[in-house]
């Protein structure tokens, strides 16, 4: 992680102490210098207490906000760390405690560290978001064509659910027994999750006509929701469709190429 940007202490007291005006800015000014001191030393829970109890006192205080913002960054609160660094980078001087000193030392550093560390920030979700994986399937975001895949489905590169194993023999829709464990796993997986529905799609190589392949990837998609039926699974919370050759995933011009193509995909619907 990027490491923040801090204003000097010198300058914080510049600002904090020579604008105070009453008991409870005082007391403000105190707490979020208490509370810089915590956050220096890694203690960002007494951090955190400080900087509150000084920003119920006073709202305005870019100061406060700031160092708010990295106990929130620190402890990986990114959203509520960003809107601290906004807070600071739209307050108004009028509005804030320091408007006497706007003018002077205090005004620029508090603004320019909260836009750099606003600008890190960015940075660190942004890379983030590039390996994010939201279903946690081992494929990110950026490449998962099925997202919302249920925990323990077995995936392609692609981030779809598929049955490995050679489900079916050239032109047959017979299930091959050697693949029962994975439908069995299915079964497992939809009765963990009560509330999931899938559509079962059916998927042939390129060989024979598109008529015929049309009929055996339906034909194929309603055995295995039968075998899933028959597991105890509610047929309502199974569809069914049937797409031929017009999805390869591999070149159909290998005999491995074609056997992945017989397959069978398993997509969550709503």
């Amino acid at each position: 992680m990027k490491s923040i940007q801090i204003v000097p202490v010198a300058t914080i007291l510049f600002v904090l102490l020579g604008c105070v005006s009453s008991p409870q800015v005082s007391q403000n000014a105190y707490l979020t210098d208490q509370g810089l001191k915590e956050l220096l030393k890694g203690n960002y829970f007494q951090a955190e207490a400080n900087l509150q109890v000084a920003l119920d006192l006073n709202p305005t205080n870019p100061y406060t906000l700031l160092y708010l913002g990295d106990v929130y960054r620190e402890t990986e609160r990114m959203e509520q760390a960003r809107q601290m660094y906004l807070r600071v980078i739209e307050l108004n001087p009028e509005q804030s405690a320091f408007r006497g000193s706007e003018k002077g030392a205090g005004a620029k550093p508090y603004l320019d560290v909260a836009k750099t560390n606003l600008e890190r920030l960015e940075v660190t979700l942004n890379e983030r978001n590039a390996l994010k994986d939201s279903d946690e399937d081992g494929v990110i975001d950026d490449e998962d064509k099925c997202p919302r895949t249920p925990g323990g489905a077995t995936v392609n590169h692609l981030g779809c659910w598929v049955l490995k194993g050679v489900l079916f023999s050239r032109g047959q829709w017979a299930i091959n027994p050697q693949v029962y464990p994975a439908l069995d796993e299915v079964v497992s997986i939809l009765e963990r999750n009560p509330q999931l529905k899938l559509e079962i799609q059916g998927h042939t190589d390129n060989r024979g006509s598109v008529k015929h392949n049309q009929w055996l990837s339906e034909l194929r998609a309603k055995v295995i929701r039968g075998y899933l039926v028959k597991k105890g699974i509610d047929e309502k919370r199974l569809a069914w469709v049937g797409y031929g050759f017009s999805n390869p995933l591999a070149r159909n011009d290998t005999a491995e190429g074609r056997a992945q193509n017989r397959r069978v995909e398993l997509r969550p619907i709503r």
